[in-house]
């Protein structure tokens, strides 16, 4: 199974409290953000999945590493995630499975499902969306009104079902 959270940061005000919980190799990748926006979308995806984390696999803590571009994953693989963020709105899912999960915000036609199906791709085999990374391997899962005004893309090597929390 695969759980998808997403959250409003206009709707969020406890920024410096949600960034205190953090553990602390967690707060000092957070803080490297320096634009204000970037702030608080990382803490609230690191707040959010760790809150995740504990009500669905009821773990209160889990050790992060990030590969050579920054990718994070949970040392043991006891389960996946992945946190995306386009303007106002944060992305989280984990899963039993690889997973990945791409948000952008529409601003004017583009070719958003393109984008973000590598996005997706490129989160899920740790490389960089610049590589050859589109396949038939991924399993995609496309919401495009589920946020208005944004586009959401879910990959998997193998078809799961999603709950919305």
């Amino acid at each position: 199974m695969t759980y998808l959270l997403y959250k409003d940061i206009r709707k969020i005000n406890d920024f410096k409290e949600r960034l205190e919980t953090l553990p602390e190799d967690i707060k000092k990748h957070v803080c490297l953000k320096k634009h204000e926006l970037h702030l608080k979308q990382s803490i609230t995806g690191w707040s959010e999945l760790y809150k995740l984390v504990k009500q669905v696999y009821n773990k209160e803590s889990f050790e992060v590493s990030f590969n050579e571009l920054g990718k994070p994953s949970v040392k043991d693989n006891s389960f996946y995630f992945s946190i995306s963020h386009s303007s106002n709105f944060v992305v989280i899912v984990i899963s039993d499975d690889y997973v990945a999960v791409d948000v952008e915000y529409i601003k004017k036609e583009k070719d958003y499902l393109f984008w973000c199906k590598k996005e997706v791709a490129a989160k899920l085999k740790g490389k960089s969306v610049f590589s050859d990374v589109l396949r038939d391997d991924v399993k995609y899962l496309v919401f495009d009104n589920l946020i208005p005004n944004y586009m959401l893309v879910v990959g998997t090597y193998n078809e799961s079902k999603i709950e919305i929390l």
